[in-house]
């Protein structure tokens, strides 16, 4: 039987153990985004196109039509930049992104349009949609009635701030067309959407610039993020007195999103022929082969995302409670429940399984069995452990104060997550 191998071999292996490596790398980076546009906004030209009818998730993206009617009352008058709006409970109830406004506080036209840019904060967007409509919900009917006057015939808005609904989608045609009519028709407005950053009540509140390579005037129209969604861009670069605007829906990560948006431009500005291209706005959402209307992802595309036992299901875990286990996933977490339920049918038969999350540097989740009187769990806490299971029973009091914690853990990791994405 041949057992060495030669020098040669060893190097054939390495150089297509590399090869395979680099292609692999090369497929991860290729397919970084679900869909993606470039163009330019003032001429139409197309000069990418992937998936562009590609049914996807807004997120922040919302945004932009919020955006833009702002900037359509400003031009009629309707509104002016000076202009105080008092908060309301409902904009104060809103989750991150935020300034943090509380019911009663002012906050003029101009600070709305600069904490939707700057900041994208929900808070600003509903006072935004309840000083244009009088609340969220006849602002949506606005939304969707100037979405279909634009063309943007695969989008459905739920909300001002793109915040998650199942119904709520769109594609990066329809992006591209309501980011192109943004510039154009309120072109007066444009330098808002270029902003930094601005100062509200002596807060200096940043936009992020997380691009690794770019170019010196590259920039971030709008990001949007959640786990359903992944990492959206509407980004925008000036090069030799011309504009190219570029649109990604589904990236996994934030530099996935960058890299993949860099990498965009490179190669569309260094097409020759950018004046005669193939495509056009005008004609792109009718053209074979560069989108279909491909199915809804429901699951989960960023590598980030925080699961588990939502917020507002915390008030359904009642009585007693056996904790089992840690785990670093809600899924994992749970599956040690249920399983230690089937271990111990007898025991645990009127149990529920809960994952319920705490941080320590890093998102965790403590395995719980819940719904127990103290009789119960103390007994079963008792077998378990003549088993050689680890358990520890806990009341009522101390499960409330666990509950407790994790809501402060999932808000601490969401805060990263949007840190990261300047923004949902």
């Amino acid at each position: 039987m041949r057992t060495l191998i030669t020098i040669e071999e060893i190097i054939k292996f390495c150089l297509v153990s590399l090869l395979c490596i680099s292609l692999i790398l090369w497929f991860k980076s290729a397919s970084a985004e679900r869909a993606s546009l470039v163009f330019d906004p003032d001429t139409g030209t197309v000069l990418h196109a992937k998936n562009v009818k590609l049914k996807s998730f807004p997120a922040s993206l919302t945004k932009l039509m919020t955006l833009y009617l702002l900037f359509e009352a400003l031009e009629s008058k309707h509104i002016n930049l000076e202009d105080k709006v008092v908060v309301s409970a409902d904009a104060e109830r809103q989750p991150r992104s935020r300034l943090g406004l509380k019911k009663g506080w002012q906050i003029t036209i101009e600070e709305i349009l600069l904490a939707l840019i700057v900041k994208s904060a929900n808070d600003a967007a509903v006072v935004a949609a309840e000083q244009l409509a009088g609340n969220e919900s006849d602002f949506v009917i606005m939304m969707n009635s100037r979405a279909a006057t634009l063309g943007m015939s695969d989008t459905w808005f739920g909300n001002a701030t793109g915040l998650p609904d199942r119904r709520q989608i769109t594609t990066a045609f329809d992006i591209a067309i309501l980011t192109q009519k943004l510039m154009i028709h309120y072109s007066r407005h444009y330098p808002f959407l270029l902003k930094k950053s601005f100062n509200y009540r002596g807060r200096i509140f940043e936009r992020q610039n997380s691009f690794v390579r770019s170019y010196d005037n590259i920039n971030k129209l709008k990001t949007g993020f959640t786990c359903q969604a992944g990492y959206n861009l509407v980004a925008s670069v000036e090069y030799d007195r011309r504009r190219l605007v570029g649109v990604l829906l589904g990236a996994r990560s934030v530099g996935q999103r960058n890299a993949a948006m860099t990498k965009l431009f490179d190669r569309a500005i260094s097409r020759r022929h950018i004046d005669q291209p193939a495509l056009s706005l005008g004609n792109l959402g009718s053209t074979t082969g560069q989108g279909f209307d491909g199915a809804l992802n429901k699951k989960a595309i960023a590598d980030s995302c925080i699961v588990g036992v939502a917020p507002d299901k915390y008030d359904q875990i009642t009585g007693w409670g056996l904790l089992i286990g840690v785990d670093k996933t809600a899924e994992l977490s749970l599956n040690l429940a249920t399983n230690t339920i089937r271990w111990f049918p007898k025991l645990l038969k009127e149990s529920k399984p809960a994952a319920i999350p705490y941080m320590r540097k890093v998102l965790l989740y403590r395995s719980y069995l819940t719904g127990l009187n103290a009789a119960e769990a103390v007994d079963a806490c008792r077998h378990m452990r003549n088993r050689g299971y680890h358990c520890v029973a806990e009341d009522p009091e101390t499960l409330g104060i666990r509950i407790k914690e994790g809501r402060i853990a999932l808000q601490q990791a969401q805060d990263l997550i949007s840190d990261k994405s300047t923004g949902l």
